[in-house]
């Protein structure tokens, strides 16, 4: 069996399509199993040994790939991005059996279309419910454990590794991953609260050694943060250690006793290197999307919604981000610092 999956744009996307690879080579272990996606999202499926071969494409109007991937004689494809690009580049190839999501242009590209569903079924994250649900046309025995993984050498933590030595790091005290942006602006809490939030781990953990994640372009913002902090925390930021690519992040987060801050593709990168995260939804966000409904001590999201359920008793989606700035608002820090303090507890 020779199957193709698709999933182009968002890295933490290709992360979480990721799980069917080791689902599929679980019940079909001789499968050849290929992955579609864009360039700039495969440091997350680096070394995975469940990918059997990665395609990779710059561009949306990439169409050389087109002619490459007819001559693979694919029995199947999945196509976990479901656009129209992807639905016809399907169709193109020319497999037997195409599966998708449904969309109006679906009963053209598809053999099969799942409608995403809205409620866990089998105590999983939307995210990975939906994805495995593309699959069960055909894999029988889908391991509902399984969860997105990132495979890092032994000599790539060594040379990082040295990198924070020279920053004088100490590894014998709690390292923290600060995710202080979101991917935008709609998905970052407010800058001034995320600064008492640091302030709050700092009081509660004194020896704190904390990481910014940011890139060159949100320098301005991640510098916001910073001076807006009391001035014995900046003692304890780290603020010219950061991950020059998006491996060396990773790497770097896998070193960290845990990763506070905005929801997002980082949260789910530290996760699949055994981080414990605390993740900070936007109000617009669902959170079953992305996490479990239930308490969990080792991964905790934090949404609005817990504290002001009535806000949202009638939730649409597009009417919600519209109000995101005025909902943030309400996201007090003093609503979030005892959850931070005792996620913090649980680390010890």
């Amino acid at each position: 069996m020779k199957v193709l999956i698709i999933q182009k744009k968002m890295i933490g996307d290709v992360l979480t399509t990721s799980i069917l690879f080791e689902a599929l080579k679980k019940e079909f272990p001789k499968a050849q199993l290929h992955y579609l996606v864009m360039k700039h999202t495969t440091p997350v499926i680096k070394n995975n040994p469940f990918i059997d071969r990665v395609f990779i494409i710059d561009n949306d109007k990439d169409s050389s790939i087109t002619k490459i991937l007819k001559t693979e004689g694919y029995d199947i494809i999945v196509d976990s991005y479901s656009k129209v690009a992807t639905g016809l580049l399907s169709l193109k190839i020319g497999a037997k059996k195409r599966i998708g999501y449904k969309k109006w242009y679906s009963w053209l590209t598809y053999n099969l279309a799942y409608s995403p569903i809205p409620k866990s079924k089998n105590g999983v994250a939307l995210a990975i419910e939906n994805r495995f649900q593309l699959i069960s046309s055909f894999a029988e025995q889908i391991d509902y454990s399984i969860t997105p993984k990132i495979y890092i050498t032994e000599e790539e933590k060594q040379a990082v590794r040295k990198k924070m030595e020279a920053s004088d790091l100490d590894f014998n005290k709690p390292i923290f991953m600060l995710n202080v942006l979101g991917s935008s602006e709609d998905k970052t809490y407010p800058l001034h609260y995320f600064a008492e939030l640091t302030d709050t781990i700092v009081k509660h953990t004194p020896h704190a050694q904390l990481l910014f994640n940011y890139i060159p372009s949100q320098l301005e913002s991640a510098n916001a943060i910073y001076d807006k902090c009391k001035p014995e925390t900046q003692q304890q930021i780290f603020f010219d250690l950061y991950g020059n690519s998006l491996r060396e992040f990773i790497i770097l987060t896998s070193f960290c006793t845990a990763l506070i801050g905005n929801e997002g593709g980082a949260v789910n990168m530290a996760k699949a290197v055994n981080v414990p995260t605390f993740a900070i939804f936007s109000p617009w966000v669902r959170t079953e999307t992305w996490a479990i409904e239930k308490e969990h001590t080792t991964n905790k999201a934090i949404h609005l919604k817990q504290f002001f359920p009535e806000l949202f008793t009638d939730y649409k989606r597009k009417a919600f981000h519209k109000r995101q700035a005025e909902l943030y608002k309400k996201f007090t820090p003093d609503l979030i610092s005892p959850k931070l303090n005792s996620f913090l507890d649980n680390l010890k």
